[in-house]
Protein backbone atom coordinates (compact mmCIF):
# COMPACT_ATOMS: atom_id res chain seq x y z
CA UNK A 1 0.00 0.00 0.00
CA UNK A 2 2.63 2.47 0.82
CA UNK A 3 4.43 1.65 -2.34
CA UNK A 4 1.10 2.40 -4.48
CA UNK A 5 0.48 5.60 -2.16
CA UNK A 6 3.93 6.99 -3.23
CA UNK A 7 3.25 6.16 -7.19
CA UNK A 8 0.08 8.18 -6.67
CA UNK A 9 1.64 11.06 -4.96
CA UNK A 10 4.26 10.95 -7.93
CA UNK A 11 2.09 10.30 -11.06
CA UNK A 12 0.10 13.53 -9.09
CA UNK A 13 3.51 15.78 -8.86
CA UNK A 14 4.69 15.05 -12.38
CA UNK A 15 1.07 15.56 -13.48
CA UNK A 16 0.82 19.35 -11.52
CA UNK A 17 4.04 20.22 -13.01
CA UNK A 18 2.56 19.70 -16.57
CA UNK A 19 -0.37 21.72 -15.09
CA UNK A 20 -2.97 18.67 -15.45
CA UNK A 21 -4.34 16.61 -12.59
CA UNK A 22 -5.35 12.80 -12.26
CA UNK A 23 -8.19 13.48 -14.42
CA UNK A 24 -5.85 12.52 -17.20
CA UNK A 25 -6.19 9.00 -16.20
CA UNK A 26 -10.03 8.60 -15.90
CA UNK A 27 -10.56 8.69 -12.23
CA UNK A 28 -12.95 11.20 -11.77
CA UNK A 29 -16.08 9.83 -9.98
CA UNK A 30 -18.53 9.95 -11.82
CA UNK A 31 -20.96 6.66 -13.29
CA UNK A 32 -19.64 5.84 -16.53
CA UNK A 33 -16.38 5.48 -15.02
CA UNK A 34 -18.11 2.84 -12.47
CA UNK A 35 -19.74 0.96 -15.60
CA UNK A 36 -16.16 0.60 -17.21
CA UNK A 37 -14.33 -1.05 -14.20
CA UNK A 38 -17.80 -3.22 -13.04
CA UNK A 39 -17.51 -4.31 -17.02
CA UNK A 40 -13.87 -5.17 -16.74
CA UNK A 41 -14.46 -7.14 -13.53
CA UNK A 42 -17.62 -9.00 -14.77
CA UNK A 43 -16.00 -9.88 -17.96
CA UNK A 44 -13.19 -11.94 -16.39
CA UNK A 45 -15.22 -13.10 -13.53
CA UNK A 46 -17.03 -14.91 -16.56
CA UNK A 47 -13.68 -15.44 -18.33
CA UNK A 48 -12.30 -17.63 -14.62
CA UNK A 49 -15.22 -19.21 -14.47
CA UNK A 50 -15.27 -20.51 -18.06
CA UNK A 51 -12.21 -21.82 -18.20
CA UNK A 52 -12.17 -23.47 -14.58
CA UNK A 53 -15.35 -25.04 -14.93
CA UNK A 54 -13.90 -25.79 -18.84
CA UNK A 55 -10.93 -27.65 -17.66
CA UNK A 56 -12.59 -29.27 -14.34
CA UNK A 57 -14.88 -30.67 -17.24
CA UNK A 58 -12.21 -31.92 -19.62
CA UNK A 59 -9.98 -33.07 -17.07
CA UNK A 60 -13.19 -35.21 -15.23
CA UNK A 61 -13.07 -33.72 -11.51
CA UNK A 62 -14.95 -31.20 -9.49
CA UNK A 63 -14.51 -28.00 -7.76
CA UNK A 64 -15.30 -27.90 -3.92
CA UNK A 65 -15.38 -25.63 -1.13
CA UNK A 66 -11.84 -25.44 0.29
CA UNK A 67 -12.48 -26.64 4.10
CA UNK A 68 -9.03 -25.04 5.08
CA UNK A 69 -9.71 -21.51 3.40
CA UNK A 70 -12.01 -19.43 6.05
CA UNK A 71 -14.57 -17.25 4.33
CA UNK A 72 -12.96 -14.30 7.04
CA UNK A 73 -9.81 -14.38 4.65
CA UNK A 74 -11.93 -13.06 1.56
CA UNK A 75 -11.30 -9.56 2.82
CA UNK A 76 -7.74 -10.00 2.74
CA UNK A 77 -7.09 -11.79 -0.34
CA UNK A 78 -9.55 -8.76 -1.98
CA UNK A 79 -7.06 -6.34 -0.38
CA UNK A 80 -4.04 -8.45 -1.36
CA UNK A 81 -5.35 -8.71 -5.21
CA UNK A 82 -6.54 -5.34 -5.88
CA UNK A 83 -3.26 -3.92 -3.87
CA UNK A 84 -0.86 -5.80 -6.89
CA UNK A 85 -3.13 -4.90 -9.17
CA UNK A 86 -3.03 -1.13 -8.77
CA UNK A 87 0.78 -1.50 -8.33
CA UNK A 88 1.21 -2.81 -11.73
CA UNK A 89 -1.22 -0.38 -13.25
CA UNK A 90 0.38 2.55 -11.95
CA UNK A 91 3.71 1.49 -13.04
CA UNK A 92 3.06 0.23 -16.64
CA UNK A 93 0.24 2.17 -17.53
CA UNK A 94 -1.08 5.38 -15.75
CA UNK A 95 1.24 8.15 -16.16
CA UNK A 96 4.22 5.86 -17.87
CA UNK A 97 1.55 5.04 -21.07
CA UNK A 98 0.22 8.56 -20.72
CA UNK A 99 3.71 10.63 -21.22
CA UNK A 100 4.69 7.68 -23.70
CA UNK A 101 1.50 8.38 -26.07
CA UNK A 102 1.98 11.68 -25.70
CA UNK A 103 6.30 11.57 -26.63
CA UNK A 104 5.43 8.99 -29.59
CA UNK A 105 1.82 8.26 -29.79
CA UNK A 106 -0.03 5.44 -29.06
CA UNK A 107 1.48 2.27 -30.79
CA UNK A 108 4.98 3.07 -29.66
CA UNK A 109 3.15 3.59 -25.99
CA UNK A 110 1.43 0.52 -26.23
CA UNK A 111 4.07 -1.55 -27.44
CA UNK A 112 7.17 -0.85 -24.83
CA UNK A 113 5.06 -0.64 -22.07
CA UNK A 114 3.70 -4.17 -23.06
CA UNK A 115 6.93 -5.40 -23.38
CA UNK A 116 8.25 -4.38 -19.81
CA UNK A 117 4.88 -5.67 -18.38
CA UNK A 118 5.79 -8.80 -20.16
CA UNK A 119 9.53 -8.90 -19.13
CA UNK A 120 8.29 -7.64 -15.40
CA UNK A 121 6.32 -11.40 -15.08
CA UNK A 122 9.80 -13.03 -15.74
CA UNK A 123 10.79 -11.96 -12.16
CA UNK A 124 7.36 -11.78 -10.22
CA UNK A 125 6.58 -15.68 -11.72
CA UNK A 126 10.27 -16.93 -11.03
CA UNK A 127 10.74 -17.49 -14.81
CA UNK A 128 14.47 -16.65 -14.82
CA UNK A 129 16.51 -19.37 -16.68
CA UNK A 130 13.55 -21.19 -17.65
CA UNK A 131 13.70 -20.06 -21.72
CA UNK A 132 10.51 -21.94 -22.53
CA UNK A 133 8.66 -20.25 -20.00
CA UNK A 134 10.28 -16.86 -20.34
CA UNK A 135 9.42 -17.01 -24.11
CA UNK A 136 5.66 -17.82 -22.87
CA UNK A 137 5.21 -15.50 -20.48
CA UNK A 138 6.45 -13.11 -22.33
CA UNK A 139 3.89 -13.46 -25.15
CA UNK A 140 0.91 -14.15 -22.51
CA UNK A 141 1.40 -11.70 -20.28
CA UNK A 142 2.24 -8.82 -23.03
CA UNK A 143 -0.75 -9.53 -24.93
CA UNK A 144 -2.80 -8.98 -21.76
CA UNK A 145 -1.01 -5.93 -21.25
CA UNK A 146 -1.25 -4.86 -24.29
CA UNK A 147 -5.38 -5.31 -23.79
CA UNK A 148 -5.48 -3.20 -20.66
CA UNK A 149 -2.89 -0.22 -22.39
CA UNK A 150 -5.74 0.23 -25.04
CA UNK A 151 -7.90 -0.14 -22.87
CA UNK A 152 -6.62 3.25 -21.13
CA UNK A 153 -5.64 4.86 -24.59
CA UNK A 154 -9.17 4.07 -26.63
CA UNK A 155 -11.59 4.94 -23.68
CA UNK A 156 -9.37 7.70 -22.04
CA UNK A 157 -9.44 5.79 -17.99
CA UNK A 158 -7.76 3.02 -16.34
CA UNK A 159 -10.60 1.97 -14.65
CA UNK A 160 -11.83 -0.52 -17.36
CA UNK A 161 -8.04 -2.50 -17.68
CA UNK A 162 -8.20 -2.10 -14.06
CA UNK A 163 -11.34 -4.15 -13.52
CA UNK A 164 -9.96 -6.22 -16.36
CA UNK A 165 -6.89 -7.17 -14.12
CA UNK A 166 -8.10 -7.45 -10.83
CA UNK A 167 -11.68 -9.74 -11.97
CA UNK A 168 -8.87 -12.42 -13.66
CA UNK A 169 -6.33 -12.04 -10.81
CA UNK A 170 -9.02 -12.41 -8.13
CA UNK A 171 -10.58 -15.49 -9.51
CA UNK A 172 -7.49 -16.99 -10.23
CA UNK A 173 -5.43 -16.23 -7.06
CA UNK A 174 -8.46 -16.58 -4.05
CA UNK A 175 -11.17 -18.42 -6.07
CA UNK A 176 -10.03 -20.87 -7.88
CA UNK A 177 -6.51 -20.95 -6.87
CA UNK A 178 -4.75 -24.02 -7.99
CA UNK A 179 -2.35 -25.15 -5.06
CA UNK A 180 -4.97 -25.77 -3.05
CA UNK A 181 -5.27 -22.48 -0.93
CA UNK A 182 -8.38 -20.65 -2.47
CA UNK A 183 -12.00 -20.79 -2.09
CA UNK A 184 -12.54 -23.54 -4.04
CA UNK A 185 -10.44 -26.85 -4.82
CA UNK A 186 -10.43 -29.63 -7.17
CA UNK A 187 -11.38 -33.01 -5.90
CA UNK A 188 -9.67 -35.65 -8.23
CA UNK A 189 -11.09 -39.13 -8.46
CA UNK A 190 -9.83 -42.25 -10.54
CA UNK A 191 -11.97 -40.87 -13.38
CA UNK A 192 -9.68 -37.91 -13.62
CA UNK A 193 -7.97 -37.53 -16.32
CA UNK A 194 -4.74 -35.38 -16.56
CA UNK A 195 -4.25 -33.51 -19.86
CA UNK A 196 -1.38 -33.53 -21.93
CA UNK A 197 0.60 -30.30 -22.71
CA UNK A 198 -1.73 -29.31 -26.46
CA UNK A 199 -4.96 -30.23 -24.12
CA UNK A 200 -3.95 -28.18 -21.47
CA UNK A 201 -2.81 -25.12 -23.36
CA UNK A 202 -6.36 -25.33 -25.59
CA UNK A 203 -8.50 -25.33 -22.24
CA UNK A 204 -7.00 -23.03 -19.88
CA UNK A 205 -4.43 -20.73 -22.03
CA UNK A 206 -6.21 -20.13 -25.12
CA UNK A 207 -9.26 -18.78 -23.98
CA UNK A 208 -7.69 -16.20 -22.19
CA UNK A 209 -5.38 -15.50 -25.43
CA UNK A 210 -8.63 -15.06 -27.67
CA UNK A 211 -10.51 -13.41 -24.63
CA UNK A 212 -7.44 -10.62 -24.95
CA UNK A 213 -7.03 -10.45 -28.52
CA UNK A 214 -10.85 -9.82 -29.06
CA UNK A 215 -11.02 -6.86 -26.18
CA UNK A 216 -7.79 -5.44 -28.64
CA UNK A 217 -9.42 -5.72 -32.17
CA UNK A 218 -12.46 -4.43 -30.38
CA UNK A 219 -11.06 -1.13 -28.58
CA UNK A 220 -8.68 -0.60 -31.93
CA UNK A 221 -11.79 0.42 -34.02
CA UNK A 222 -12.88 2.81 -31.53
CA UNK A 223 -11.31 6.53 -31.99
CA UNK A 224 -8.29 6.78 -29.82
CA UNK A 225 -8.71 9.21 -26.40
CA UNK A 226 -7.07 12.20 -26.43
CA UNK A 227 -4.77 12.09 -23.22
Amino acid sequence: MIFNLALVIFTWIALRLEKKDLDVLGLRPVPKRFVQLVLGLSLTFALSTCVNLLFSQSANFEWIRNPHFNVDQIPSATYRTFNSVVFEELIFRAYALYKLNQLFGEKVAVFSTSIAFGIYHWFTMGALGNFAMMIWLFFYTGLWGAMFAYCFTRTGTVLLGTGLHWGWNFLEQVVFAKQGEGLLKPLTSSQTQYLNLTAGIVVTTLPPILFAAAIILFLVKRKPVCI
